[in-house]
């Protein structure tokens, strides 16, 4: 690949029954430090929908179900000489708890209340992109 390929990802809003999100502690040398969202890179031939199902599984060991995409996040990097588009989908889990599958690349997962404060050091500004009446309206929906 060349120097200047762009990357194509997804992040997950996990919402759970009390409407919290999941925000994870990356320990990954790629915003190592920050606070991101479960997700990850785009696989040759897969959905949108479909890499949210798989990065969920391998960092947090549940399952989701119709991931609805919610946003789209450009984000470059320029220390590290990074471009990346960032899918953004939102998804409900039903009477399952995330658990730390990949300790290498998150130190700690932490549900969070108020989307327009997030934890510090934020690795991608998703409430730049991501509105809290997106939130709301898809969470109302369901």
């Amino acid at each position: 690949m060349s120097e200047n390929t762009v990357f194509v990802g997804c992040g997950v809003i996990l919402l759970n029954s009390k409407g919290q999100f999941l925000m994870m502690k990356r320990t990954s040398k790629h915003g190592q430090g920050t606070w991101g969202l479960p997700g990850g890179h785009m696989e040759f031939g897969e959905t949108f929908e479909t890499v949210a199902i798989r990065e969920v599984s391998e960092e947090l060991g549940i399952e989701i179900h119709n991931p609805h995409v919610l946003g789209v996040t450009n984000n470059f990097f320029p220390n590290e000489n990074k471009h990346s588009v960032s899918i953004i989908l939102i998804a409900r889990l039903e009477n399952q708890e995330p658990k730390n599958m990949e300790p290498h690349k998150c130190s700690e997962l932490r549900w969070c209340d108020d989307w327009e404060h997030l934890p510090a050091p934020v690795f991608i500004p998703y409430n730049k992109y991501i509105s809290l009446k997106q939130i709301r309206e898809y969470f109302e929906s369901k």
